[in-house]
């Protein structure tokens, strides 16, 4: 291209560089000078991308600037969390009371980061060369994509601090038509990975940015502020989180190291994690499809209504590394030692992220395996896949056996177990709704937007059913050779069917997990019944059905997100309603946590009656109080957490329902939502949301004597 200039970079001084800065950054805040904004930024850029970065120019080899960028991150990821939890063990062993801390966790990873760099220097190669236009970092449309993320961080700022939602509901709207501008092919091509990760920093924030803003608890990542309190990690104490390294050592490490507060830094990691995810999806179809499908998939994976489920924790950093193993596993161009390595580190870092993301992987591969061995008597396959899946597969399985076997106890295995046990005990109950979350989500009259949202998914599913049904029928009429690609997707196909089973959890989860691998059939399948049942939509000139697809991916977006409920409530003037999806109810109140951590220490006993919004999940600052227990413990490694005692929680309704048979000796609890939008939301006999007025119920809340007051949320005792 006319005017493309070639930069060299090499990694080796960066890195040096970077390091030198570091060990300023830390001297200087021991002598009391704290840069706090400098040191939270370069340490968790040193901790994040500079590892991966040595590691990939270990070997020569060409990568794509955006996949060496992607698999950077995650290597560093991944090599910091084990670093850190090897110097862990082995100084618990040694005696050092506190190996999670600054000073062991800083000479650990600045003696590593150096020998990277001499190992890089002399046996690498660390010259990076890059051709580019350096105009076209100052055209418009490159300077508006970099824009649009600062612009979705201030309307999530002013919708979670001040209230205000109008820019959310707007940026909302200018994203869910970015798909359609892409299918008019007027986009150039070489800003389209820009794009997709532009949307997708900026539809996260704008989901979820006010977690960030307003990140007073861990939820349920509680542990990881346990780990970081006591300054160490027991592998063998009995919870099953203490197996998921990515919360007991990842996070600890990185909030100490970098100085950003725990609570903080747990969401800017899952936003990093979930905002990265589209673009690495789209790096692998973009291998097996054209650049259209490859886009549009990519906005399907990030429109997908329950990314929250992804956001920042276990299920989060499972999927992504899942993401970056495949991401590996089809990417030839990277050297086959280093190959092999990568996928064995991506491989343990789903075990060590999600138990139940990677039992689920671990049948999907199996299936993978039985299909590669299936059709290889075939010829039809393109390489030897069945043996290199089934050596993975076992590798996969030890690793997972023995990791789960010999942490927390066994925890996690008898989880397994004992699950498995359930659902195979209930399989009378196949397609029962009372046992099967989809069945019951499936039957379930929803509010309106809610439903759209949900036969949207419907036709999804059908669409992608289209798609893999094409994909067969190609293959037995011998049209087609099955790549790597289409024998893995087989495999995610058939296991949608576990969301079938009785007493499975996480569909959703399951249903993302499915979408690494599987959107870009739902375009191939809605092109194909436009192509058969509308002629309309065939020319000459080729298919318009491209331009249908977005409008789709429109609707899931503007329906999935609450933005059609939230634009309804505003024109009818319904009241505020804390279960939709786009107002921030879940996000904890710093009232409500002081509240409940004043609760929670000084209470004598008896049952505390909450509604039911916050009887899932009643936030401290540490964790999460849920269901009658924490999440966390209150003594680990035998020492004190926490100076709280759990309480046994019911549901406000059943308070207001038998309020002249409840004990004497109770709590109630009222918190943000109750006390200032009147509302209390309980579920009645068939499942269904009630919303009931506060204010309808004040006298039998007053019969209790009013015992804690910080002017939003009370608590009382009768």
């Amino acid at each position: 291209m006319s005017g493309e200039k070639e930069i060299r970079i090499d990694v080796v001084k960066l890195a040096l560089a970077t390091q030198l800065a570091v060990f300023g950054l830390i001297g200087l805040d021991k002598i009391g000078v704290n840069v706090q904004i400098l040191r939270q930024t370069l340490v968790f850029f040193y901790l994040a991308f500079l590892p991966g970065m040595l590691i990939l120019r270990l070997r020569n080899m060409y990568l794509s600037p955006t996949k060496a960028f992607l698999l950077s991150f995650g290597i560093s990821l991944a090599f910091v969390t084990l670093l850190f939890t090897f110097v862990d063990v082995f100084l618990a062993s040694a005696g050092v009371e506190r190996p999670i801390s600054e000073i062991p966790l800083f000479i650990s990873i600045s003696i590593a980061v150096l020998l990277l760099i001499v190992v890089c220097h002399f046996k690498g190669e660390p010259q990076i060369s890059l051709s580019c236009n350096p105009h076209l970092f100052f055209s418009p449309l490159f300077l508006l994509l970099l824009l649009f993320p600062l612009a979705s961080i201030l309307a999530s700022y002013t919708s979670a601090i001040k209230g205000n939602d109008i820019s959310v509901l707007f940026l909302l709207a200018v994203i869910a038509l970015i798909p359609l501008i892409v299918s008019l092919d007027k986009f150039p091509e070489r800003y389209c990975p820009l794009l997709i990760l532009s949307s997708s920093i900026s539809l996260t924030f704008l989901r979820f940015g006010g977690f960030i803003f307003k990140a007073y608890s861990l939820c349920e990542t509680g542990i990881a502020g346990v780990i970081k309190t006591v300054g160490i990690w027991i592998p063998n104490f009995a919870c099953t989180h203490n197996s998921l390294l990515y919360l007991t050592i990842f996070h600890p490490a990185f909030s100490i190291l970098s100085g950003i507060d725990i609570n903080h830094e747990v969401r800017i990691a899952g936003f990093l994690i979930v905002s990265f995810l589209p673009l690495i999806v789209y790096e692998i179809y973009i291998k097996f499809f054209d650049r259209r499908t490859s886009a549009f998939a990519s906005f399907l994976f990030m429109f997908y209504p329950f990314h929250n489920e992804l956001l920042g924790g276990r299920t989060g950093f499972a999927v992504y590394f899942l993401a970056l193993l495949l991401l590996t596993w089809f990417s030839k161009e990277i050297n086959p030692v280093l190959r092999k390595a990568l996928l064995i580190l991506f491989a343990f870092s789903i075990i060590a992220s999600h138990y139940g993301t990677s039992y689920y992987f671990m049948i999907l591969l199996f299936v993978a395996a039985i299909i590669a061995f299936l059709i290889s008597t075939s010829g039809r396959i393109k390489i030897p896949l069945f043996s290199s899946l089934s050596a993975f597969c076992i590798l996969y399985f030890v690793f997972a056996f023995s990791w789960y076997i010999y942490t927390s106890a066994s925890a996690n295995m008898n989880w397994a177990v004992g699950f498995g046990k359930n659902v195979y005990m209930h399989l009378s109950e196949f397609l029962s709704p009372e046992s099967s979350a989809t069945i019951q989500a499936v039957i379930t009259q929803w509010e309106f937007s809610q439903e759209v949202a949900k036969y949207l998914l419907f036709a999804n599913t059908f669409f992608i059913a289209i798609g893999i049904l094409k994909l067969i029928y190609d293959f037995l009429k011998g049209r087609k050779f099955l790549s790597e690609y289409d024998n893995f997707a087989l495999a995610f196909s058939l296991g949608l069917f576990v969301l079938l089973l009785p007493r499975i959890m996480g569909t959703v989860r399951i249903y993302a997990v499915s979408l690494l691998l599987l959107s870009p059939f739902s375009f191939i399948g809605f092109s194909l019944l436009l192509n058969k049942f509308s002629q309309a939509v065939r020319t000459t000139k080729g298919n318009k059905h491209a331009n249908f697809f977005p409008i789709f991916l429109l609707l899931l977006l503007l329906f999935g997100s609450g933005f059609i409920s939230n634009i309804e409530k505003k024109v009818t003037n319904t009241p505020f309603d804390p279960t939709d999806p786009i107002n921030w109810w879940a996000i904890p109140n710093q009232q409500d946590i002081e509240a409940t951590e004043w609760l929670l220490s000084r209470h004598v006993g008896g049952k505390l009656y909450v509604d039911e919004i916050l009887g899932h999940m009643m936030f401290v600052r540490g964790g999460a109080f849920t269901g009658g227990s924490f999440n966390f413990p209150l003594v680990y490694a035998g020492r004190e957490v926490y100076n709280m005692k759990p309480i046994k929680v019911s549901l406000l309704k059943d308070y207001l329902e038998k309020d002249e048979q409840v004990s004497h000796g109770c709590y109630l609890y009222l918190g943000y939502h109750n006390t200032v939008y009147n509302f209390i939301g309980t579920i009645n006999e068939t499942g269904e949301r009630v919303a009931l007025k506060t204010s309808d119920y004040l006298h039998l809340f007053e019969r209790g004597n009013r015992i804690y007051d910080n002017g939003i949320s009370l608590i009382y005792r009768r």
